[in-house]
């Protein structure tokens, strides 16, 4: 009898006539208690791939298909899915709050390592209790050690309790579908770089369920049966991800890690809604991506709308880079991020009144020219109108330099939505049931275990680890340490700019001899495209060494341009002569007619004449001489 891709074989005694059934494989059970047939397990961890890598029913039964192995009936496949999906969902959730835990107490403990620094400096700064520290000298170093938890140095006043409101985390929300009205959405709160850099929290929005649909187009009026449920949002799309945000500081909070800060893209309202509703003071800081992608695409749009103006990509990309630059160096000092984001367009137009030495090479080496190496021909932009443009499309970037000084990052969570994305692609509808659930959960378990997340859960459940499927996640594991540590060198970092700088440059060079290709409603225009192609530029000839010959033949050839007073015009004579043996008194002399009128005192001059029998043209001389050994011009 089979059952998915195990079975049972029935065998018949011939003694006694016992039928005894032996299953294809070990078989395991959730309770052993429970009546029922036990379950393959093979057949739960082909529920598990289901989750982690093949995708639905028909994508099962298309594999066995083309390995001509018999199908599985979709609803035995959506039994393997749910069954593997709760032991992976389990797991994941365990391994999200012990990661939440670590984060917590290590945020915790770190700040009141601060406040212990903070404390050693106020009493050496105020000479007090300077019995409490022991002045260690190493390598040439004065260390101060805190020894005031020893017994033989015990402070006489009590030291306050920490006060520590809330852990840090960066939050993100993604949809399954692309635009503003996805049927689903997911929310991971991650925990800072620092902390692990690991998945907290996820929430998971479905606008319909499956199963309530069915019963109400097909048995209207009556119940549903009994089912897992996924509606659980009855807003909009857009409203999503401040909901699912919502719902998961609350669930922090309640099991005892609250949050005190979040870092992210300001496109929700969240902060707000937390305040309202829940009553929870929460800082933001926003994210550093999605903030210079905000104001890059201004500058795009100011490029797009304003055809007269001289700004180029290439601009686009300097100023791109400047202001990351600005960003990254003025963390933490709201002043100097003002002061540099006032001087960044006046130090593009060559203007450094405003500039400071850290940041431009001109103060830094007055005596020394500047040039701007990522501009155009690496000179200051000089367009009045444009750097009006520019100071106005700044003017509110400069008014929020305080919000900017203090940024944060959710690329965290990118990479996580990423993974996602991977186990429910945006063009497969999963929302209908728990089974997105179950892949967002996979995803956040891989993020935090690695691949041999799939081992540990089957141990958890009393299911062998796989003696394949432990060597080769661990090998995978390994892999993707190596790349993501490759990924961070400088030199990588670099490569892959300079990569992207090759696109582009080829990008534009071939859009600009290609002529009209693709466009919107370009075959609807009525006047005629130009779709000629410019051809390649002609590569510069090499010249070659002419080789050795035994017999060479000489050919002089004198270029007469002594016409200087006929409007600077060339006579184009020339006598050419052929030595047929350099020992011989064979010659050939040949001359070529010119196109221009020749004056009679230049004959006087060059002592040539025209004789008709001796003319040849180029193309004959070409012809019938060999290889040039000698030019004379």
């Amino acid at each position: 009898m089979k059952c998915g891709l195990g079975g049972y074989l029935y065998i018949q005694c011939t003694s006694c006539q016992e039928l005894n059934r032996v299953p294809y494989g070990s078989t395991h059970k959730e309770n052993p208690s429970s009546k029922g047939m036990p379950s393959f397990c093979v057949n739960t961890k082909l529920g598990a791939a289901m989750i982690d890598a093949l995708g639905g029913p028909q994508r099962v039964n298309n594999v066995l298909s083309t390995l001509n192995l018999p199908p599985i009936s979709h609803k035995n496949l959506k039994v393997m899915e749910r069954r593997a999906g709760e032991m992976i969902e389990g797991f994941a959730n365990l391994s999200m709050d012990q990661r939440c835990r670590e984060a917590f107490e290590a945020e915790k403990r770190r700040k009141i390592d601060l406040i212990d620094m903070e404390k050693i400096k106020n009493n050496v700064a105020g000479h007090l209790h300077l019995a409490a520290l022991h002045i260690v000298a190493a390598e040439g170093y004065l260390v101060l050690k805190n020894v005031s938890g020893d017994p033989a140095h015990q402070l006489n006043e009590s030291v306050p309790a920490v006060n520590f409101s809330g852990m840090t985390v960066c939050a993100d929300h993604g949809w399954q579908k692309r635009g503003f009205d996805s049927l689903t959405g997911h929310t991971f709160l991650m925990s800072k770089r620092e902390y692990g850099n690991k998945v907290i929290k996820t929430i998971v929005k479905h606008r319909t369920c499956g199963t309530c649909k069915w019963w109400k187009r097909n048995r209207p009026g009556r119940k549903p049966r009994p089912h897992r449920c996924v509606w659980n949002h009855r807003g909009s799309a857009r409203l999503m991800e401040s909901q699912a945000g919502m719902q998961a500081v609350k669930e922090l909070l309640e099991q005892g890690t609250p949050v005190k800060t979040i870092e992210g893209d300001g496109d929700n309202t969240l902060i707000a809604r937390l305040k309202s509703e829940l009553n929870l003071t929460v800082t933001k800081k926003f994210d550093k991506n999605h903030t210079i992608k905000n104001i890059v695409a201004r500058l795009y749009d100011l490029q797009k709308n304003n055809k007269n103006l001289k700004i180029s990509s290439l601009v686009i990309r300097h100023l791109t880079k400047s202001i990351k630059y600005v960003f990254a160096k003025n963390q933490g000092q709201p002043d100097d991020m003002k002061n540099n984001l006032e001087a960044l367009i006046p130090h593009q137009f060559g203007d450094h009144s405003l500039c400071q030495p850290r940041f431009c090479g001109y103060k830094r080496k007055p005596s020394v020219k500047y040039l701007h190496r990522s501009l155009p021909y690496k000179a200051p932009l000089s367009d009045p109108v444009l750097r009006e443009k520019l100071q106005n499309l700044f003017e509110p970037v400069i008014s929020k330099a305080a919000s900017y000084a203090d940024l944060g990052s959710s690329q965290a969570c990118e990479h996580a939505n990423r993974a996602a994305s991977l186990r429910a692609p945006k063009h497969l509808h999963y929302g209908e049931s728990e089974s997105l659930d179950f892949r967002v959960k996979a995803s956040a378990a891989c993020i935090n275990e690695g691949r041999n997340y799939l081992s540990e859960t089957f141990k958890r459940h009393g299911l062998s680890p796989g003696s394949f499927t432990v060597p080769y996640n661990s090998k995978k594991d390994h892999e993707r340490e190596k790349r993501q540590k490759k990924s961070k060198l400088p030199e990588q970092k670099l490569r892959r700019l300079k990569l992207k700088e090759e696109r582009i440059t080829s990008k534009g060079a071939c859009e600009a001899t290609e002529g009209a290709s693709y466009e919107s409603e370009i075959s609807f225009s009525e006047q005629a495209e130009d779709i000629e192609r410019i051809p390649d530029a002609i590569p510069k000839p090499l010249f070659t060494a002419v080789s050795s010959l035994d017999n060479p033949t000489f050919v002089i050839i004198d270029l007469e341009t002594t016409d200087l007073m006929n409007l600077n015009l060339n006579l184009n004579l020339a006598e050419i002569h052929k030595c047929c043996d350099i020992n011989s008194d064979i010659r050939t002399n040949k001359h070529i007619m010119t196109n221009k009128h020749i004056m009679k005192n230049k004959h006087i001059m060059s002592s040539f004449k025209k004789r008709p029998p001796a003319v040849a043209s180029t193309q004959d001389i070409a012809d019938s001489h060999g290889p040039i050994i000698s030019h004379l011009g």
